[in-house]
C-alpha cells in the first residue's frame, strides 16, 4: 500500500519535534507554530494516526507528544522479512526521514539531496536523480542525485538531456503528475525512454518516476532508477 505524503501543514508541525527529543505539550507546539491550541491538536492527532509521532496522557486533561528515535522505530517497525522471505519496507519510516530532510534543510536542493539519498539507501536503489523546470518550459536534470560506483558516466550523459512535457519518463511524470513504474526498460522503446540504451549498458533495468507536488500542481519532477 502506498502511504500518501504529508500535507505541508503536517510537515511544518512535524518539523517542530527533535527526533528522540523531550515530549512536548499541545500548548508548546501551538506556541512554536503560532497557531491556536485546537488547530494544533488536530494536526498532532493526524501525525499520530500516521505513526509519525507518539502520544500519551499526562495528568487528567493534558497530553504530550514526541517523535521517537529512528532506532526505536526500527526496532518495532523497521525492515524485516515476510513469510515468503521477501523484504518488508517500512514506508512510514521512509516518509518520516524524507520529510525531516526537506523540513530541516537550509535550501530546497539540500533537502532533496538528503531525501533522494535516504530513498535510495532504504530501498537499495543504485541510482537516483532529480529533474527541475528550466526557462524554456522543459525540465533538466540537476546536480542533486545519488548513485553507486559505476554510474557516473550515465549521470554525466543525462545532464545533456532536456525533456518537454510528455517526453521521456521525466516528461511524462511532469505532465501527468502521477508516478510511473517501468519494471523492464528493455521492453520499452527509445521513443518511450530516450536514454534506454545507455541505461541498459550501465546495468539499469527498471525505472520509477515520482512527481513532487504542491496541492494539485506538479512543481518539482523527480526520477529514480534501479536495476
Amino acid at each position: 500500500m502506498t502511504v500518501p505524503p504529508l500535507t505541508q501543514a503536517l510537515q511544518e508541525t512535524l518539523s517542530v519535534f527533535d527526533c528522540g527529543g523531550d515530549p512536548l505539550t499541545t500548548t508548546e507546539v501551538a506556541e512554536e507554530l503560532g497557531l491556536g491550541r485546537r488547530s494544533t491538536y488536530e494536526r498532532l492527532e493526524r501525525l499520530a494516526d500516521e505513526d509519525c509521532i507518539e502520544t500519551k496522557k499526562a495528568g487528567a486533561n493534558a497530553r504530550v507528544w514526541w517523535q521517537p528515535r529512528v532506532e526505536d522505530r526500527e526496532s518495532t517497525t523497521g525492515v524485516g522479512e515476510g513469510s515468503d522471505g521477501s523484504p518488508i519496507k517500512d514506508e512510514r519510516e521512509l516518509l518520516y526521514r524524507t520529510t525531516r530532510e526537506i523540513a530541516e534543510a537550509d535550501t530546497f536542493r539540500e533537502g532533496l539531496r538528503g531525501a533522494i539519498r535516504d530513498v535510495c539507501q532504504k530501498t537499495e536503489w543504485e541510482y537516483g536523480e532529480v529533474w527541475l523546470p528550466v526557462e524554456d518550459s522543459g525540465i533538466r536534470r540537476i546536480d542533486v542525485d545519488y548513485y553507486e560506483e559505476g554510474f557516473a558516466e550515465f549521470a554525466a550523459l543525462s545532464e545533456g538531456y532536456t525533456f518537454d512535457k510528455g517526453e521521456g519518463l521525466p516528461g511524462r511524470v511532469w505532465a501527468t503528475g502521477e508516478f510511473e513504474w517501468a519494471h523492464d526498460v528493455e521492453e520499452g522503446t527509445t521513443e518511450e525512454y530516450p536514454r534506454r540504451n545507455a541505461a541498459l549498458a550501465t546495468g539499469l533495468e527498471s525505472a520509477l518516476g515520482v512527481p513532487i507536488v504542491a496541492g494539485d500542481e506538479t512543481v518539482r519532477p523527480g526520477r529514480s532508477t534501479s536495476n
